[in-house]
């Protein structure tokens, strides 16, 4: 399946979970193999430009170098006749790369999970595509190659913690980073605490509280809001906080 969507506000922001940008929700992204994301960048204006006003102003048609028919011709029979098979090269490097990429996130618990085993099915399928689109049943080191390229490329731009820098593929899966987890339990924690010793928390101090941690006051509102919406917390009165047991 090949979809598009455009985000809710015009352009995407890379600092919220794509889940909250489109009409998408995230058991239903997790599924997609690649994500990208095509951003409007002002160095690429003048291509742009130049290829609207050459697709106005030609005034021959061009014949592209394979036609519509004979392509769908060549995609019916690679999809009909060829089933191509890994080669132990190619199988080695797959689970070299995945094993490679958990290891980062075993070896600390404070690093996010930067792959699951539904990353390795998308580097097997896309593996396969890319021997099957050359007719060949043998999966091939290079193909498993171009897979990893396409993951890593895909991952970097949907999948990175921009907090962090570090691969986080809760941001697809979940739509929550693991450091807007550990925000979210910093929060949390700040309310309990204020609701223990006062009754309940306010928000001036929770905001007091979370500045220490290095939380930002944006941050601290956008939080609140989103664990009222997730019935986290309520306000029992206006700017005071609870946590629901």
């Amino acid at each position: 399946i090949l979809a598009a969507a455009n985000p809710k506000y015009g352009r995407f922001d890379e600092y919220r979970p794509i889940s909250e940008q489109i009409n998408l929700p995230p058991t239903i992204l997790s599924r997609f193999d690649l994500i990208f994301f095509v951003r409007d960048e002002l160095e690429e204006t003048r291509e742009i430009a130049r290829h609207i006003l050459d697709t106005v102003t030609q005034t021959e048609k061009i014949a592209p170098k394979i036609s519509p028919e004979l392509l769908r011709k060549y995609i019916s029979y690679a999809r009909q006749k060829i089933n191509p098979r890994l080669t132990e090269e190619a199988r080695k490097r797959i689970e070299e790369f995945y094993v490679e990429m958990r290891e980062v996130a075993r070896d600390s618990k404070d690093v996010p999970i930067p792959l699951t085993a539904r990353q390795l099915w998308a580097i097997i399928r896309i593996a396969r595509a890319s021997a099957r689109v050359r007719l060949s049943n043998n999966v091939t080191l290079d193909d498993v190659e171009r897979a990893i390229r396409l993951v890593k490329l895909s991952l970097k731009q949907a999948g990175v913690d921009l907090e962090t820098g570090k691969f986080d593929i809760d941001k697809i899966m979940g739509g929550v980073t693991k450091s807007q987890r550990d925000k979210i339990k910093a929060i949390i924690d700040i309310i309990k605490e204020l609701e223990e010793e006062f009754g309940t928390a306010k928000k001036v101090e929770i905001i007091e509280k979370a500045k220490e941690l290095g939380i930002s006051r944006e941050n601290v509102e956008e939080l609140l809001q989103k664990l009222k919406r997730d019935g986290s917390i309520y306000e029992p009165k206006h700017e005071h906080y609870k946590v629901v047991s």
